[in-house]
C-alpha cells in the first residue's frame, strides 16, 4: 500500500507562491479518467473556500494549450496521471503532454509524479515509483525463499518527497527560501567559481 495525496502538491505550490489564487487542473476524457477526476474534485473540496479550481477537460490538445498561454496571474497548473485523452480523443503519454503544457503556459506547472521533473514542472511532493517497485522486490525476493504470502504483513510506504527543479524555480522567480526544509532541489546550474 501505498500514500498517495495531490493536496501535498497542492499545499507546496502555496507555500512557493502564497498569492495563489487560481488552479488549472487537466482532466482525460475516458470513463477511467473521468473517474479518477470525481475522486480527485472530492478531495479538493475543502480548498475551494479560498482557490478558484477549474477541471480543463473535453478539449483538443490545440484549445488547451491556447487557454494556458493566457492564465491570469496568480494561477498555477496541477499536472497529475488523469490526463491522457484529450477531447479530440487522442492519447499524450505525460511527457509529450507536459512537454507541450510547459512549453506553451504562462504560468508554473506542479506535478505529483518523480518521472516528470525535468519536463518541465516547478516540482512538487512528488510520487517515487522507484522506492514502491524495491519495496515489491523485497517482498517477491521473500515469498520466492518460500515464506507464504498471508504472512508477510502489508506495509504503507510513502515514497514521496519534496522535489523541485531549479532551473524552472529561476524561470518563475520563486526563491530558494520558499523552498520547505529538507526538499531536494535538482538541476542546479554550477557557477563559474
Amino acid at each position: 500500500a501505498v500514500k498517495r495525496d495531490i493536496r501535498d502538491t497542492l499545499d507546496v505550490a502555496f507555500r512557493l507562491q502564497p498569492q495563489t489564487a487560481r488552479v488549472i487542473i487537466l482532466v482525460g476524457t475516458s470513463p477511467l479518467e473521468k473517474s479518477w477526476t470525481a475522486d480527485l474534485r472530492e478531495s479538493l473540496r475543502p480548498y475551494e473556500a479560498q482557490l478558484n479550481i477549474t477541471y480543463l477537460s473535453d478539449l483538443p490538445m490545440e484549445d488547451i494549450l491556447g487557454r494556458l498561454k493566457s492564465l491570469p496571474s496568480h494561477t498555477v497548473i496541477l499536472f497529475s496521471p488523469i490526463f491522457f485523452n484529450d477531447g479530440a480523443g487522442r492519447y499524450f503519454a505525460p511527457e509529450e503532454a507536459l512537454h507541450l503544457i510547459c512549453g506553451s503556459s504562462n504560468s508554473p506547472v506542479y506535478g505529483t509524479e518523480a518521472t516528470y521533473l525535468g519536463s518541465g514542472i516547478v516540482g512538487g511532493h512528488l510520487y517515487n515509483m522507484a522506492k514502491v517497485g524495491e519495496a515489491a522486490g523485497k517482498t517477491g525476493r521473500r515469498i520466492l525463499s518460500g515464506e507464504v504470502p498471508a504472512n508477510i504483513p502489508v506495509q504503507t510506504l510513502d515514497p514521496n518527497y519534496n522535489v523541485f527543479d531549479a532551473r524552472q524555480l529561476k524561470r518563475w522567480g520563486i526563491s530558494n527560501a520558499r523552498v520547505p526544509v529538507g526538499s531536494i532541489v535538482e538541476f542546479n546550474q554550477p557557477s563559474f567559481w
